[in-house]
């Protein structure tokens, strides 16, 4: 399994999803990775959402109804299962949609082979948007209702491969998704 859910209370409508605070690179991936040990390391510092997912489970420990979390076993340079896998992803044209073939300063991460991209995408991306997809609709079935919290965290300053480079970078960012999140809960 690529990704871990920790149960919450039966009546809990919340998910904590914890997508980037691992480092961990199957072996067979990283023979795809270009980068030398070190490079690889300063990478995965600069792009890990580091101790998010110590977060998670102490702030699930601390409310009731306690939310389930959802949470990554896998590196984001692996695959990354918040962008989209095709071109509609807007990071897509620098390197970094669902598998990332560019760094964060946009090195050459691996080569772009669409054949290894879907292997990726099958072996692990799609299997974990289907187990999140899953535990949201029995939320729903369970609470008539579900609230997805994406645990991040931000530097201060913005990398090379961030679009939005003046982007405000509050301390705490709760964003909404306009077609998903009811007035009320805004």
């Amino acid at each position: 399994m690529t990704f871990e859910i920790v149960r919450g209370d039966a009546s809990s409508p919340y998910v904590i999803h914890v997508p980037h605070s691992s480092t961990r690179i199957p072996d067979d991936v990283r023979t795809q990775l270009l980068l030398d040990d070190d490079a690889l390391a300063e990478e995965l510092r600069l792009m890990t959402d580091a101790r998010t997912d110590e977060l998670a489970a102490l702030a699930a420990a601390q409310v009731a109804p306690r939310p389930w979390l959802f949470v990554n076993d896998l590196s984001r340079l692996v695959v990354d299962p918040e962008r989209l896998p095709d071109a509609h992803e807007e990071m897509y044209d620098v390197g970094m949609g669902a598998v990332y073939t560019r760094t964060s300063a946009g090195l050459v991460l691996r080569d772009v082979d669409e054949h290894a991209e879907r292997i990726l995408l099958k072996r692990f991306f799609t299997p974990y948007a289907e187990a999140l997809a899953d535990l949201v609709d029995e939320r729903i079935a369970a609470c008539e209702h579900a609230v997805l919290v994406d645990l991040h965290s931000y530097p201060v300053q913005a990398l090379p491969y961030e679009l939005h480079q003046d982007a405000n970078r509050p301390s705490v960012c709760l964003g909404v998704d306009v077609d998903h999140t009811p007035t009320a809960l805004r």
